[in-house]
């Protein structure tokens, strides 16, 4: 994984610790805390914007974490993994808040949570977004209208809107009780692999197997011509809290920044060996996180100086990352088995999403 600044200069050397690739990224609103699942069978790695690892990793998982989130708050974790339940946590404590949710009948591919925490969104391949409260209850009939897997979803700061983008090339927006906002939203030419939202819920991205990015408005209409530049699949778009910045990172292997007009903001960033899965952006807009194939995750600070040493961990491909707010910045979870000698971590296991390890799909 690897940070880079607004003006796309690398803040920290990769952070290695993931040994197969890095699927999903997030980043906490203040730039402090990074989040990271993978493929390794383990559960979830927190590092500090650093790039250290504060704890040892969570075991539990036999299979991908394929997405995860942490809430503005830090407070609560969210995963979605292969064996099709969403599962929420504590993260101070590692403990479950509620049972595993359960109704996708396949992988969940994306998940997201309301910036008060009342609302958790899933989307996944057997074609329906769902929508959960902070107590695991279902919220709402899931919500059907793709034509296929859904990828991705997200959901706005104040729990109001929420996008999907599916493998039937259409983009979805929501409201809170489930009901459509708007005429599908068509223009990628292929799969929608990766859709974001600003907070305030009025600037919407998206990137698609077409290799394109495309901004919306709430209402569903384009903000500017498509953004070109990957040579290969978007896998993963990004949006600052203000809409003001986006990141993008796809199978070409490069991360690129651009403003809300659609415009580039620095020369694409290059570093990543393999295909970046996943990118995150602070609220600030001032730090990105991108994680790849490899397994590599970096830091970066807005100025392009380097704030950690690799971080090394993952046995195989992570599957998600996350960054949250914390008051106390060096207090991380990871979810990496460190050896015995390694002094001053702290170990506690959970239990968690049962399934046999599968290849991320490219």
């Amino acid at each position: 994984m690897r940070l880079w600044n607004h003006q796309g200069l690398p803040l920290a050397k990769p952070l290695y610790g993931d040994e197969n690739y890095v699927n999903c990224v997030a980043i906490s609103s203040d730039g402090q805390t990074i989040v990271s699942g993978g493929a390794d069978r383990t559960v979830l790695r927190l590092w500090n914007h650093q790039g250290f690892s504060l704890a040892e990793r969570l075991r539990g998982y036999e299979g991908i974490v394929w997405s995860v989130t942490i809430s503005d708050d830090g407070q609560t974790i969210v995963s979605g993994g292969a064996d099709g339940t969403v599962r929420l946590w504590n993260h101070h404590q590692g403990l479950s808040l509620a049972e595993p949710l359960r109704g996708h009948k396949s992988i969940v591919d994306s998940v997201a949570i309301s910036g008060d925490r009342q609302t958790i969104v899933s989307g996944g391949r057997d074609g329906t977004v769902r929508l959960w409260n902070h107590q695991g209850l279902s919220l709402a009939e899931p919500l059907r209208g793709h034509e296929g897997v859904v990828w991705s979803a997200a959901i706005s700061s104040d729990g109001q809107t929420i996008v999907s983008g599916g493998s039937d090339g259409t983009v979805r927006l929501w409201n809170c009780q489930g009901l459509s906002l708007a005429e599908p939203l068509r223009g990628h030419k292929s799969d929608v692999s990766s859709v974001a939202i600003s907070a305030d819920g009025h600037t919407i991205a998206s990137g698609g197997d077409d290799g394109t990015v495309r901004l919306w408005n709430r209402q569903g209409l384009p903000l500017a011509e498509p953004l070109r530049g990957h040579k290969n699949y978007v896998n993963s778009v990004a949006i600052s809290s203000d809409g003001q910045t986006i990141v993008s990172g796809g199978d070409d292997g490069m991360v690129r920044l651009w403003n809300c007009q659609g415009l580039p903001l620095a020369e694409p960033l290059h570093g990543h060996k393999n295909y970046v899965a996943s990118v995150a952006i602070s609220s600030d807009g001032q730090t990105i996180v991108s994680g790849d194939g490899n397994g590599t995750v970096q830091l970066w600070n807005w100025q392009g100086l380097p704030l950690a040493e690799p971080l090394h961990g993952h046995e195989d491909y992570v599957a998600s990352v996350a960054i949250r707010r914390e008051i106390i910045p060096e207090l991380i979870i990871l979810n990496k088995i460190v050896p015995s000698d390694y002094v001053g971590s702290i170990t506690f296991e959970l239990t968690c999403h049962r399934q046999e390890l599968i290849k991320v799909a490219s």
